[in-house]
Parts: structure tokens; C-alpha cells; sequence
């Protein structure tokens, strides 16, 4: 894949706890994993202490974290400083430490320096550390804390505030949340703050921007434009124990004709399958298909509601009949025809539902269909044409473009049209004009008819649930290319749509112990 550069500038500008979390996740993925990542922050949080506190005394003040490994790491850098004089607390134990980038920081560094540890039996000591000190360096407690701060770590973060010295934090100050950027029971005033790779909501909506310095840490661009296994966990909506059927979303497939019986029935179940893999995506899923193919489904849905249109094709007379279905998410043009006498209903049935604040997934013929009347999309409309498609909606033909054009293109489409597109291909743009996303196959296995059905069925599982449409887009496809790389090497190219919505459990049970924040 060429160079992406050019296309940071579609990439989110300030993040949220998740959005920390996926791209950590991304870059892993790619082999930048944590040890490196906590050594380049380290490093660039050692670089800016020297820069802007030579000859003073400086006080690290570590938690067990993740975090505290940034501390340690910038500390053993800070003691080859020849004028900086540097010392280390711990708030709490070495055998807290569980993080094994932490323990690994704190053995090299604890053979450099002592590490003076503070329980709740000499908390209070803490005091005479701080008198000593000319600035405190806070590296207490990271983005992803839940719960409320309580005991030693309270004590701590009253002492470091009461202390009447410069406090720096690093990413964000312990205690300010990192979404919303409200105090936990007790939480740390900084004076500066830190922040790693980009701004944090917390960091925007505590009001601390002006005295907050990004520093940079090495983050490969890829682990943003590049979809990851972070861009999955993004949309993945857990269950809780009470829930029901309804309660994570629910998806209505309208597609169907004599001449493409199977193509919504593919669509429908990959969002079923979706769910029995993970227990998230759609809980609840209807299939609507034209009057007069009814057995064509009958043996093979037992775990879907199916209803007919009034007639063969779809007309203004089944609005109310659609309309009158639970759901939030709607699927439209799996193996429909007739585009020209269905282009109306189509088009009324997909402005209706976007007034209605669902999320519409526009493919194969309906896509065709609404070519005549682009500007009834919405910011929940998403579109996953291939490039025939695309040239038909859009009068472009970019099946011999560069990627820098197809991008380029794709986003502009996106932005003039409001929508968000999924443009399929050997490599997949995924943009709704102001974010982007690029998802490389590594094989030509999804080449094969019904797949994209499939493709459509996945996104609709995870948007019924997730609500955000780009990220359930992204999540889908990237979700997609995976299955399509196991089911090569165990298959070859001899692969079955059937078999892509088979392996969706399969793949995603990989990723169940993994979550963001």
C-alpha cells in the first residue's frame, strides 16, 4: 500500500478513551507493541522534562499501572541527565504491579535508583518527598480507570496538590475522566499536562488544552487509516444479563426477487450469525421479501420474523407495512430487480428512514435505484458499492484509478453527499468525508457471489447495536477480510458466502477477551 500521509488529515483529531485504546490496539497489531510504544513515550516525556526543568529536583510519582510505566521509563532516562536530580515513589507495592510492562520498567530502573514505596501505613511520608522536590511528575492512574479513587491513591492525590509545587501529568491528570473530563472523588490539579500521540476528550472538556503539549510517541499513521483489530472492538456492544431481544438493536432486510431469491436471506443471517458469535450486534432480525417467494426461506429461517411485500416488487403500498416493523437498522437491495419501477418506493422508504434516525445500509440494486436522487442520504446512509456500482451512482469508473484517486474520490463523494461510503475492492475505503478508513484483502477469496450480501448483514449486526455508522462500517469490513483470510488457508479460493457467515463466531471469539478501556 502506498504511502498515506497525505490522508492524516482524515484521521479524529482528539480522542476518546476507546478511540486510545483501538489505535493501541491497531498499532500491536502491526508490531508496535506496548514495551515499545511505553519506551517511546518515555523517552518523549524525558525529552520535554529536560528541556524545561534543568537543574531541578524531580519527583516521580508512580501508581501500579499502565501508566507508571511511562513514569519509570522517563525517570531512567532523566537519571543520565547529569543536572537533573531525580527520585521515585510508588503508591502502593511491587507485587501490585501486574502490568508486565510496568514490572519490566521497574526492575531496570529500581537496579538504577531506589523506589520508595508508600502504603497506607506511611502514606503521610509522602510529604517530606514533596517538600524536597522542585516539580511533581504525576503517573498515577491512566485513561482507563473505572470505578472511584479511595484509599492510599486519594492520600496520594491530596499530597501531590497540597504540596505547593509544579505538577505535570502525563496523557491525562489521575482522576479526570477521560471522556468527559469531570473529577473522580479525588483527582490531581495540574499545572501542565503531557498528552501522548493527541488530544483526549477529557483533556478538551476539562479545559486544559491550554496548558497541555502533545508529544508524539511513534504511532504509525497506519494504526489510524489502517483497519485493526481495534476498529472491531470499537463496535462491539457487550450484552448485559437483563437484556432482551430488543435491546442491542434490531434489523429489518428488504430484498428479494424471482430471479435472486438467496441474497437477502445471506444478508439477514450474517447479522443473526454476528450475534451467536459474540452475544452483540442486532438482537432481533425481519426479513421482507416480494409476495410469492415464501418457500424459498421457510426451511432456512427458523431464527428470523419473515414477512411479504403486497406484490412482486416493492411499491408506496408496503411503506406502512415497513414502517410498522421493529427496527433501527435497514438493509436494502439484496437481490432485488427492477430497478426503474422500484427507484421511487426505494427512494421515499430511505428518506423516511433516515428522518426517522435509522441507520439505512444502501446495496447492490438499490444503490443502482437511488443513483437518480443522491441527495436523500444522511449521515446514517451507508452505501457499499463495488466499482460498476459506483459508476452507475456516481458517473466515475475508478477500476483502473490509483488509491491516492479512489480516496480522493470516495471522500469527496462521501462529504458532497452526506453519507458514508464503503467502496469495495482489493482494498476497501471506508469514509464518511471527514474520517476515513482503508481495509487491505490479503486474498481474492470474498470474490465469489453473495459475499458482499453477507458483507451488508455484518454491518447492519454491528450498527443496530453500536449506532455509530462509520465505525460499524469499518468494524464489518475488517471483520469480513479476517474471515476471508482463515477460510483461505483452509479452503483456497473454494470458498461460499454460507461459509463466510459460518465462520463469523469463529473469528470473533478471537477477540472476546480483548476490550477497549
Amino acid at each position: 500500500m502506498q504511502s498515506l500521509k497525505a490522508f492524516s488529515i482524515y484521521t479524529k483529531k482528539v480522542l476518546s478513551i476507546k478511540d486510545s485504546y483501538a489505535i493501541k490496539s491497531n498499532a500491536a497489531a502491526m508490531g508496535f507493541d506496548e514495551k515499545l510504544l511505553v519506551e517511546n513515550a518515555g523517552n518523549a516525556i524525558a525529552a520535554a522534562l529536560g528541556r524545561t526543568h534543568r537543574r531541578k529536583k524531580i519527583l516521580f510519582v508512580c501508581g501500579t499501572g499502565g501508566k507508571a510505566a511511562i513514569g519509570m521509563c522517563a525517570a531512567r532516562r532523566l537519571l543520565e541527565t547529569p543536572d537533573i536530580d531525580v527520585t521515585v515513589a510508588l503508591i502502593g507495592s511491587e507485587s501490585q504491579i501486574h502490568n508486565p510492562v510496568t514490572m519490566f520498567n521497574y526492575d531496570i530502573l529500581s537496579e538504577m535508583t531506589p523506589i520508595k514505596e508508600f502504603t497506607e501505613a506511611n502514606i503521610n511520608d509522602l510529604k517530606s518527598y514533596t517538600k524536597r522536590a522542585d516539580v511533581l511528575i504525576e503517573a498515577l492512574i491512566g485513561i482507563g480507570l473505572k470505578g472511584k479513587i479511595y484509599g492510599v491513591l486519594a492520600r496520594a492525590i491530596k499530597i501531590i496538590n497540597e504540596a505547593g509545587k509544579h505538577i505535570t501529568s502525563i496523557d491525562t491528570p489521575a482522576g479526570i475522566d477521560g471522556d468527559t473530563g469531570m473529577p473522580n472523588t479525588a483527582s490531581i490539579k495540574a499545572d501542565h499536562v503531557l498528552t501522548l500521540h493527541k488530544f483526549k476528550l477529557g483533556i478538551e472538556k476539562s479545559h486544559l488544552i491550554s496548558s497541555t503539549t502533545i508529544e508524539k510517541i511513534g504511532v504509525p499513521l497506519s494504526a489510524e487509516l489502517v483497519t485493526g483489530p481495534g476498529d472491531l472492538m470499537l463496535a462491539m456492544e457487550h450484552r448485559a444479563i437483563d437484556a432482551d431481544k430488543y435491546s442491542h438493536g434490531s434489523v429489518l432486510v428488504l430484498g428479494g426477487s424471482p430471479e435472486f431469491k438467496t441474497a437477502p436471506l445471506l444478508a439477514s443471517y450474517a447479522v443473526n450469525a454476528a450475534v451467536a458469535g459474540l452475544r452483540l450486534g442486532a438482537g432481533y432480525a425481519t426479513l421482507v421479501h416480494p409476495k410469492g417467494i415464501t418457500e424459498t426461506f421457510d426451511e432456512q429461517s427458523i431464527n428470523l420474523s419473515i414477512r411479504s411485500l403486497k406484490g412482486k416488487t416493492l411499491s408506496s403500498e408496503d411503506l406502512p407495512l415497513i414502517e410498522s416493523i421493529k427496527h433501527n437498522t435497514l438493509v436494502i437491495g439484496e437481490g432485488m430487480a427492477n430497478a426503474e419501477t422500484s427507484y421511487k418506493p426505494i427512494a421515499s422508504l430511505v428518506k423516511r428512514e433516515r428522518d426517522r434516525g435509522n441507520i439505512v445500509v444502501v446495496d447492490a440494486l438499490a444503490i443502482r435505484a437511488l443513483s437518480k436522487n443522491k441527495g436523500i442520504f444522511g449521515k446514517n446512509s451507508i452505501l457499499t458499492p463495488h466499482y460498476g456500482e459506483f459508476k452507475a451512482l456516481s458517473g466515475i469508473d475508478l477500476s483502473s484509478a490509483s488509491l491516492e484517486s479512489k480516496i480522493n474520490t470516495a471522500i469527496n463523494f462521501a462529504k458532497n453527499y452526506n453519507c458514508i461510503l464503503a467502496l469495495k475492492g482489493h482494498e476497501t475505503i471506508i469514509t464518511d468525508g471527514d474520517l476515513l478508513k482503508i481495509n487491505e484483502s490479503k486474498t481474492p477469496a470474498l470474490a465469489t457471489m453473495g459475499t458482499g450480501d453477507v458483507l451488508a448483514g455484518i454491518i447492519a449486526g454491528f450498527a443496530s447495536s453500536h449506532r455509530n455508522a462509520f465505525e460499524s462500517a469499518a468494524a464489518a469490513v475488517y471483520l469480513h477480510s479476517k474471515i476471508a483470510d482463515l477460510l483461505y488457508i483452509e479452503n483456497g479460493n473454494h470458498i461460499l458466502a454460507t461459509d463466510v457467515i459460518g465462520a463469523i463466531p469463529k473469528v470473533l471469539k478471537t477477540y472476546d477477551s480483548m476490550k477497549l478501556g
